[in-house]
């Protein structure tokens, strides 16, 4: 009985696999500064809306809430300002908010 062919596959598979979770995904490249604001903050909410509980999110009424609640944000209409997404490991995503002092 031949496994020759066997093993040969399943290295390939697993070199395929590992390869594989070493690529850039497009949300994580939207969190670099060298793509361009428009082209990320798209990426960005297309994220977000693929959430169920984001399913709704309309960005420019996110933006407008923002400027009521904190108008020290000046022009900021970015995504990566105030938000962050990191991948340590295949599963290991950390997402979170910068929030600026609320006004007194």
């Amino acid at each position: 009985m031949k496994t020759g062919g066997f093993g040969l596959g399943l290295v390939l598979a697993l070199a395929l696999a590992f390869a594989a979770s070493c690529t850039t995904p497009d949300i994580e490249k939207a969190f670099d500064s060298d793509m361009k604001a428009e082209q990320s903050d798209k990426i960005i909410v297309e994220y977000c809306q693929s959430c169920h509980n984001h399913k709704k999110f309309i960005s420019s009424a996110h933006y407008e809430e923002i400027k009521k609640k904190q108008p020290d944000s000046g022009n900021t209409v970015q995504c990566r300002v105030c938000h962050t997404y990191s991948k340590n490991w295949i599963f290991d995503i950390k997402r979170g908010t910068h929030r600026m002092k609320e006004p007194k």
